[in-house]
């Protein structure tokens, strides 16, 4: 895969040692990643994907379901590492799988990282955001500026909180707790009846995918499933979104992670570091461990 992301990036992107495009899998079920530095001066994403850390989560009550995902996250918190004043990360996990004719879809988001499902059927071709962004701009997230206004305010053209962090919501970053910030998660659970023939894929991001509006959710959508029809694999249709966006003018880490869904249920999750990767390598270590915890205790 090395050979293959070289060639698509040829005359685009200068490839560095941290950049990578491969296919991961757990009980029988894949996940293209794939990941470049781009323009930043360092590597501080983290993808992470499993099977059978979520194998039980259906099992749960709907309310079991979200006390797991937010108790995971505040166990994330707790760590550590999520105590430095500065260095803090994104973090937005998705658990989905199909059952019954219904495609099931919980998430817990903190930051400006994005999860996407994508449906393929005779009818075309739809793609929708699982997540809200955590952003103190009343443009983007009103609910979160009414939350920070008394101290957000506008610099270079984004609103930030007086810290710098132009985020609301994070791990990490405990200097900004003062101004507002938050390590609640947000929750989303979709529930959609789909029809018997339709495919449905998980699209995991950083923030760098659609930077700069680098790419429209229905890039995103056409993207994969142009890839699809041309029989790529899961990681190289990974690799270009990815190269689509790095042409598009992101300017920032970009890594993506598609899967596609079905009757098992699978998780995939996203940590975007800022102030260095301490914080988002050190939750994507954990991450599923705690998680598998959380569910065990819920049964």
């Amino acid at each position: 895969m090395k050979l293959e992301i070289s060639t698509l990036f040829k005359n685009v992107y200068q490839l560095k040692p941290a950049d990578y495009c491969e296919l991961k899998s757990e009980s029988g079920i894949s996940v293209g990643l794939c990941e470049i530095q781009g323009k930043r001066w360092e590597q501080e994403d983290q993808l992470g994907f499993s099977v059978t850390s979520v194998a039980k989560f259906p099992l749960l009550s709907a309310q079991n379901k979200l006390a797991v995902l937010k108790n995971t996250f505040q166990d994330l918190q707790a760590k550590d590492y999520c105590q430095a004043r500065s260095v803090g990360a994104t973090a937005c996990a998705t658990i989905a799988w199909i059952e019954s004719g219904l495609l099931q879809i919980w998430n817990a988001n903190l930051g400006d990282s994005t999860a996407f499902f994508v449906v393929m059927d005779e009818e075309g071709v739809s793609t929708q955001l699982i997540n809200e962004l955590h952003l103190p701009d009343p443009e983007i997230n009103i609910k979160e500026y009414e939350r920070t206004k008394e101290t957000v305010t506008p610099m270079h053209g984004v609103w930030r909180l007086p810290s710098g962090l132009m985020l609301s919501r994070s791990l990490g970053d405990v200097s900004s707790e003062a101004f507002g910030l938050s390590h609640d998660p947000d929750i989303y659970h979709i529930e959609k009846k789909i029809k018997s023939h339709s495919k449905i894929y998980l699209v995991t991001a950083c923030d760098g995918l659609t930077e700069q509006n680098a790419l429209s959710h229905e890039d995103i959508g056409s993207v994969v499933a142009a890839g699809m029809s041309e029989g790529e694999s899961l990681e190289f249709i990974a690799a270009r979104l990815v190269k689509k966006a790095f042409e598009n003018g992101s300017t920032d880490n970009i890594s993506v992670s598609v899967a596609q869904i079905d009757n098992h249920p699978l998780s995939t999750v996203v940590f975007d570091g800022h102030g260095g990767s301490t914080v988002s390598s050190s939750a994507n270590e954990d991450f599923y461990s705690l998680l598998r915890q959380q569910i065990d205790r819920s049964k």
